[in-house]
């Protein structure tokens, strides 16, 4: 009879308690916060350069729209060149099409110039307050104008002074939730990732041990281990014996083979499994060895077991490398989100 194929394959994994995609729910959060993110609208700005001509004579700007939908945050941005040596009194007024005031703002400004001495050094300076903002909500949509005038343009000598002032109008509109939104994406993915790590390819963790007695290490690993998927991680590091790995022959792949037991409590060997990893050095003054990390290994029981893993390894390897320690990761009752690669015990 021919084995089962395509989704027929898929489904008695998921039958099973170590497969559990359900958790994978959690990232349709950061994604739709993601989606909510790319759909709001950008920044948009449009910009006026205006001149009041004189004190109490005031100058309006061009029409320009605004939307009110409860999102949109409007900012009018202005920057005023005054004469040197000069303070002024500007007022801002927002008008709707038919000329009435909707919003009032006043800013004081000055400029200040002139030559500095110190120690023999010297320079100018050119210092000034004579920028503000008004940020605001739209109430309506419509079409709106920018009324500016300047109340009093005094010398330093606190004489008026009759004189142009050229002003640089921005009006931009952005979402006001922009900003929370990304601050969410960030929150939400980063606690996504948490629950992930938490949830999957973890398991209960039997044994953790570094050692460099590799047949000592194995027969720590007899157990009881219930029905479920279990996994194992080796990595170990080797100790560079010879020049053989010099800058010369950084990119030097060597194989080194491992072949992995499943023992039961009878002695019966119920799987073997051969895996191999490369050894690869690269160039570096202060550590003359390197780490070498062995796929991952699952194995399937479907009752309780009774087993030792044996773990054979060679102690060197072609004379250029020698065993100096090894790390065994080994766990039960894994959950993983999709079905993975497993060893059968026969």
């Amino acid at each position: 009879m021919d084995s089962p194929s395509g989704l027929r394959q898929w489904i008695p994994w998921f039958q099973r308690p170590s497969v559990n995609p359900a958790f994978l729910f959690i990232l349709l959060f950061p994604c739709w916060v993601l989606v909510s993110l790319g759909s709001s609208r950008g920044p948009e700005h449009r910009d006026f350069d205006l001149t009041v001509p004189s004190p109490n004579n005031p100058v309006t700007s061009a029409p320009f729209p605004l939307v009110a939908n409860g999102k949109n945050v409007s900012t009018i941005r202005i920057d005023a060149v005054p004469p040197a040596n000069t303070s002024y009194n500007m007022s801002l007024e927002l008008l709707d099409a038919k000329g009435t005031l909707l919003l009032h703002a006043d800013k004081e400004g000055w400029r200040e110039t002139g030559s500095w001495y110190e120690d023999g050094y010297s320079g100018t300076y050119d210092e000034s307050d004579r920028s503000f903002w008004l940020k605001f909500k739209p109430r309506v949509s419509g079409n709106f104008s920018v009324r500016l005038s300047v109340d009093s343009l005094l010398s330093s000598q606190n004489q008026p002074v009759s004189a142009s002032i050229p002003v640089s109008v921005r009006i931009s509109s952005s979402s006001s939730n922009q900003g929370l939104l990304f601050l969410t994406l960030i929150v939400s993915f980063s606690l996504a990732c948490m629950v992930l790590h938490l949830s999957y390819f973890q398991g209960r963790r039997r044994l953790k041990e570094r050692s460099d007695d590799v047949m000592a290490l194995s027969r720590k690993t007899r157990a009881v281990y219930p029905a479920g998927l279990m996994s194992l991680h080796v990595s170990c590091r080797f100790e560079n014996t010879t020049s053989s790995f010099g800058p010369q022959n950084r990119y030097h792949l060597v194989p080194v083979h491992m072949k992995l037991s499943v023992i039961d409590a009878v002695g019966a060997v119920r799987n073997n499994c051969d895996l191999t990893g490369y050894l690869s050095k690269k160039q570096s003054e202060e550590d003359d060895s390197f780490d070498l990390k062995f796929p991952s290994v699952y194995y399937q029981l479907d009752q309780v077991e009774n087993l030792r893993f044996r773990i054979d390894i060679p102690e060197t390897v072609s004379d250029i490398a020698e065993l100096e320690w090894f790390d065994l990761d080994l766990r039960d009752k894994v959950v993983v989100p999709w079905p993975v690669s497993t060893q059968k015990l026969s």
